[in-house]
């Protein structure tokens, strides 16, 4: 199925997409088309939390679910994220690394965007109100007073790369009942889990590329349990696009801003 001349006919038909926006969209699709056939990807794992025993299903069914449809409501399998567009406080250390405060802004603005909620990011649990999204990479002072409270399973990301754990949380602090807790090894780890979430929620990674719509739902759900991607099953990854001259630039100045020479 996957031979030299498939590629070939995908490439060449790139080349005679005239739009620039969706031409660069094929440029991604072809991409990702090639890692996955090239590298194997790591199993998504699910591990949902029983009353005996825990359970892993790989590929298994999203831990995020929205209201509205079919069985997705509140009930004691399921933390209510958000309730009839409830607002959400996002813990973030104020030592975090840039990137991880970026990424967290971003998920503020899905998190808007899917339920109308109001947003606020905080770096102390004092006087928390709002259910609570905690995030945090391995060595920072949230997520080690959690590793040291038995909260969160320090093998899972202790010597990791690039790994997160995204897992519900009970009392993590005083005053807190129940928490959402998004940790990784390391920065990118923690970027990873933050995006994954805002997937789940219903914002695809494709809403800005190829006009993909937000989902809207008032009311959010997430399965009691820890989910986690694993470690990448390939160290290095990136893109470079061929063409990012006439096409990318052209595009770019007609949008959004003067590219100078």
């Amino acid at each position: 199925m996957w031979n030299v001349e498939f590629f070939y006919s995908l490439i060449k038909s790139i080349f005679q997409i005239k739009m620039y926006k969706l031409r660069l969209m094929f440029y991604f699709l072809c991409l990702l088309i090639i890692s996955n056939v090239f590298a194997q990807k790591t199993p998504e794992i699910i591990k949902e939390k029983q009353s005996n025993a825990s359970q892993l299903i790989v590929n298994g069914k999203p831990f995020v679910m929205l209201g509205g449809e079919p069985g997705n409501s509140a009930t004691s399998d399921k933390f209510a994220l958000v309730q009839n567009g409830s607002n959400v406080s996002i813990l973030v250390d104020a030592n975090e690394k840039s990137g991880v405060r970026l990424a967290a802004d971003n998920l503020k603005n899905d998190l808007h965007k899917v339920a109308g909620s109001e947003v606020e990011i905080i770096n102390k649990t004092v006087n928390v109100k709002s259910k609570l999204i905690i995030v945090g990479t391995f060595g920072s002072a949230t997520i080690q007073d959690l590793i040291k409270k038995g909260k969160i399973n320090r093998v899972e990301l202790e010597r990791k790369r690039e790994k997160f754990l995204i897992q519900t949380v009970p009392t993590p602090f005083p005053g807190v009942d129940e928490a959402l807790v998004i940790a990784g090894s390391d920065k990118r780890g923690t970027i990873y889990g933050i995006y994954q979430l805002s997937e789940q929620i219903g914002v695809s990674p494709w809403y800005y590329w190829a006009d993909v719509p937000i989902r809207k739902s008032q009311n959010i759900y997430v399965k009691r349990g820890v989910y986690t991607a694993g470690e990448p099953a390939v160290e290095y990854r990136g893109i470079f696009l061929n063409d990012e001259a006439p096409s990318l630039t052209n595009w770019c100045n007609a949008n959004f801003w003067r590219l100078q020479p």
